[in-house]
């Protein structure tokens, strides 16, 4: 029977982005199933998100190299039924620490995966012998969690896993939480933004991956054509790269003479407030998982449209051929229709009125149904 669950992750940073706000809901929903839940970190944060979960930290001093060790260590001595880690790193760890000829503990170990870009990082043929290492790594675990079908394609083409060792489990969503969030008022500062304008709205990192160069050039065109419209970027740098991207972004936005149109509102501990109260919600990523920023989107019923593509599959929160998904790169095609939602107030009523539906398709109940079926399984000895 299964009592104890204990979660890894990189750390509780508020930059972290929605992978560890994914790891938080489902805790949120497995706690409220009965189960003991503890989280554990490589190291703690000057600034994290605040939780009520306890923390062990790592804390290694020699760097990634010992967290398998003091891992183990843990494993062992706090004896969990289950061990679900999260991104690459933490996946290795907790694969070394597993063992691989000599099991060294009995908890089963489940890792995730939430990025669709493991071919584009390490598909060049130099990167062969790494790729089977890491399929080594994988199939060493007792499951991988793939968050979308195109995260599972991505893993089995880029690592040669086998299949069956691949479990699709979407992240949950309290799409309730995130209504009520949603109707808290928004700083005085920022409500006229709101209120004498159509605001296109984006929330996500700073980081090149995100394609926000797009996003404001494709603004640029529309604001011609719209000249009421107003672009709120929500998100904050969290690594020396989006620190140089974000400077590349302000100096495009003055190169386009956009510095009284682009707003640029950093982190926000509540971002859906902001979200709810926009015109439209729009995503120009390069790649995704499952983007948890569209669900919430829809969850307070703001319109999306978004690329498709490979690496970015939305259509897995869509449908195949739902109107307001372009594919990627098609940058006119994609402030064809914008302009189009944004003036036809038929189709943008129609938008909105289909926005809950898709929403509720990844509710935080069904992910976690999903994962304790799969912890069930596994303590059965049975495969993914």
């Amino acid at each position: 029977m299964i009592k104890k669950i204990y979660l890894y992750i990189k750390d509780l940073d508020i930059t972290s982005g929605g992978s560890t706000y994914s790891v938080l809901t489902l805790m949120e929903g497995l706690e409220q199933r009965g189960y003991e839940l503890k989280l554990i970190v490589n190291r703690r944060k000057e600034k994290e998100v605040e939780v009520h979960y306890p923390i062990i930290s790592l804390d290694t001093k020699l760097g990634e190299f010992t967290y398998p060790y003091k891992l183990r260590k843990i494993i062992k001595e706090e004896k969990p039924d289950i061990v679900i880690s999260n991104l690459l790193t933490q996946n290795i760890a907790l694969s070394r620490a597993k063992g691989f000829k000599r099991k060294h503990f009995d908890a089963k170990c489940i890792g995730v995966v939430r990025g669709a870009s493991n071919y584009i990082n390490f598909g060049q043929p130099t990167k062969i012998p790494y790729r089977y290492w890491i399929k080594r790594v994988y199939s060493n675990l007792d499951c991988i969690v793939a968050v979308s079908n195109s995260v599972k394609k991505d893993l089995i083409k880029t690592f040669f896993l086998e299949e069956n060792k691949v479990k699709v489990i979407y992240n949950p969503f309290n799409i309730e939480k995130i209504r009520e969030l949603s109707n808290e008022e928004i700083p005085k500062e920022y409500a006229p933004i709101f209120e004498k304008h159509r605001v296109i709205i984006t929330v996500g990192r700073l980081s090149p991956q995100k394609r926000h160069d797009l996003l404001i050039k494709i603004f640029s065109n529309l604001k011609k054509k719209l000249p009421d419209i107003k672009l709120v970027i929500i998100g904050m740098c969290g690594v020396k790269e989006d620190f140089e991207n974000e400077k590349k972004l302000k100096n495009l936005i003055k190169e386009l003479k956009l510095e009284n149109d682009v707003y640029f509102l950093g982190f926000q501990k509540n971002p859906f407030k902001y979200v709810k109260r926009a015109k439209l919600f729009v995503l120009t990523s390069q790649h995704e998982g499952l983007p948890r920023v569209v669900v919430e989107s829809l969850a307070v019923e703001t319109p999306v449209v978004a690329f498709k593509g490979e690496y970015v599959d939305t259509t897995e929160i869509f449908s195949k051929n739902y109107e307001t998904l372009i594919d990627y790169l098609n940058t006119q095609k994609m402030e064809e229709k914008i302009l189009q939602i944004l003036t036809d107030n038929n189709l943008y009523e129609k938008l909105k009125k289909e926005t809950l539906t898709f929403a509720k398709k990844f509710s935080i109940e069904k992910s976690v149904d999903n994962y304790i079926t799969l912890m069930e399984n596994l303590q059965k000895n049975k495969n993914c």
